[in-house]
């Protein structure tokens, strides 16, 4: 495995950070024993940053983790957050997070803390109730080592937040399709030229670039380089950089968790050469027109009232233009009467990180699919 400095904060971080929030379930419960399993062949073979947050996996994902990681807690380095779905009265809330946080990570320090998910209207919120200071508070106290922030804004205010607080590191979307999204890679750069450690998620787009490619993709993949995969093509657009310190990967098998670890042993800055770029270029100029709506399935839409599976939906719908329609078709309608349910009570629309209108796009499926 191969290690980089996290900006800043000096810490010797794994090039491969494992992303605990995509872990296998049974019956809608996170298979431990699976999961354990993966986690530990993670850490034997290098992986030393492990991400993960209140919500993710039903509210699962933190003692997940630290059950699993509780013999080798020292040697490793846990990420969380605070969300603006944590705050109704004040900093208060997010003193009585943390304390969960630890009993569940079975810790009594967090090594990376971070605001979840910042956007625009997120920031006055958290600014407002003073979340820089009590970061410093907990950090003095000894309970964070590191704070930052993980983001899905647009790219002005990225850059604004950036420079106005002695932030260590930042957390944002990459991948060669999303360049130009939310911070893009002018925010990239400009996160690490001000010592910020840069943790890019999101680097295969929650699967899209390795399930979603058509024919055309594949064969101006092929012709540059025949032996690379799909997922080798996604990370090493990343490991390449030298203004990248940690790609994290949310991986759902021992499989995964294998492909990845090898991948980012054979990984180096410079890997890429011109005409390899040239292909990536290409291609994310095919799929961004042929996606319909940028879903990456991180399933924080599943809180639901009506219990729609929006994420699958979603993924038909994109399936439906990348893949096979009728295939498409036939999952989305199975579920179609579900769809129909929506109440347009936008409680989705609050919490989804690409910031997608989503009662709109579901309607737009359905007709789509008549």
């Amino acid at each position: 495995m191969q290690y980089r400095k996290l900006g800043k904060t000096g810490v010797d971080v794994s090039a491969l950070g494992f992303g605990i929030m995509r872990l296998p379930r049974i019956e809608g419960k996170v298979d431990r024993e699976k999961s354990f399993e993966m986690i530990n062949y993670a850490y034997e073979n290098g992986v030393n940053y492990f991400d993960t947050a209140e919500n993710y996996l039903s509210g699962e994902s933190e003692s997940v983790l630290g059950e699993a990681v509780k013999s080798y807690r020292d040697k490793i380095n846990i990420a969380t957050k605070v969300g603006i779905w944590h705050i109704k009265d004040g900093i208060q809330d997010v003193e009585n997070l943390i304390e969960g946080q630890l009993k569940r990570l079975k810790t009594d320090y967090i090594d990376f803390y971070m605001i979840h998910a910042l956007t625009d209207k997120r920031w006055k919120t958290f600014e407002q109730i003073g979340i820089v200071d009590f970061f410093e508070k907990k950090k003095r106290q000894g309970i964070i080592k590191h704070y930052g922030f993980s983001y899905h804004g647009t790219a002005s205010l990225f850059n604004e937040i950036v420079t106005k607080y002695d932030w260590e590191f930042a957390q944002i979307q990459m991948n060669y399709i999303d360049i130009n999204m939310q911070a893009g890679i002018s925010g990239l750069q400009y996160a690490d030229n001000n010592g910020l450690g840069t943790i890019i998620m999101e680097p295969l787009r929650g699967g899209q670039l390795v399930n979603n490619a058509n024919s055309e993709i594949k064969n101006i993949l092929h012709n540059v380089s025949p032996d690379k995969t799909l997922a080798e093509w996604g990370f090493e657009f990343l490991f390449n950089r030298n203004d990248v310190d940690i790609v994290l990967s949310g991986i759902n098998h021992i499989d995964q968790v294998k492909e990845n670890i090898k991948i980012a042993n054979n990984a180096f800055i410079g890997m890429l050469s011109k005409e390899e770029t040239e292909a990536l270029y290409k291609v994310s100029e095919v799929y961004r027109k042929l996606i319909k709506v940028p879903c990456t399935t991180c399933r924080y839409c599943g809180i639901c009232p009506q219990n729609i599976n929006i994420f699958n939906a979603f993924m038909q719908y994109n399936n439906s233009v990348t893949m096979d329609f009728e295939s498409a078709k036939m999952y989305f309608n199975k579920n179609k009467d579900s769809i129909n349910s929506c109440i347009d009570c936008r409680k989705c629309v609050d919490v989804c990180p690409q910031g997608i209108d989503i009662p709109k796009v579901l309607k737009e499926a359905c007709n789509f699919f008549q």
